[in-house]
């Protein structure tokens, strides 16, 4: 059964804004070109964006897919729209001279629900329709969350 509920923002996460929409800091900083690469021989487009926030450089390479199926979850949504029929699938993120790198990649297992995901999300449906909860924000689900959690 649902105990809280609440509409995420951008900024409300641990990390990756796969819902957000699209946004000026997606692009902000020096676009370069990179040469189209093949992983596992499949072909992709590249480009990496330099960006010098707070003095710490930040560099981020992204690989854009021609042939993917659109979802519903974005790396990077204002790359996607620059590159119709393709999708940002993969980035890599430095920060600084840090010798580590981020990464996320996407990749779109099924496009359709079995019976028994199918079935989750109709009593999801269910219980929701059937509770009635205070619509809190994120921060108070948050405290909560971290009240009763033994992290």
């Amino acid at each position: 059964m649902p105990v809280v509920n609440y509409l995420l923002e951008n900024g409300h996460n641990y990390g990756w804004d796969f819902f957000t929409g699209k946004q000026l800091s997606d692009t902000n900083g020096i676009k370069i070109a990179l040469p189209d690469t093949v992983v596992n021989q499949k072909s992709y487009k590249r480009i990496k964006i330099i960006n010098y926030p707070n003095s710490r450089k930040f560099e981020k390479v992204f690989y854009i897919d021609c042939s993917a199926k659109n979802s519903i979850f974005y790396i990077n949504r204002t790359l996607d729209e620059m590159n119709p029929g393709c999708k940002v699938i993969r980035s890599l993120v430095r920060y600084g001279d840090d010798p580590f790198t981020t990464v996320f990649n996407t990749k779109l297992i099924s496009d359709t629900l079995s019976k028994e995901e199918k079935a989750v999300f109709d009593q999801w449906a269910k219980n929701a329709s059937n509770t009635n909860l205070p619509l809190i924000s994120f921060d108070e689900a948050n405290k909560l969350v971290m009240k009763y959690s033994n992290f």
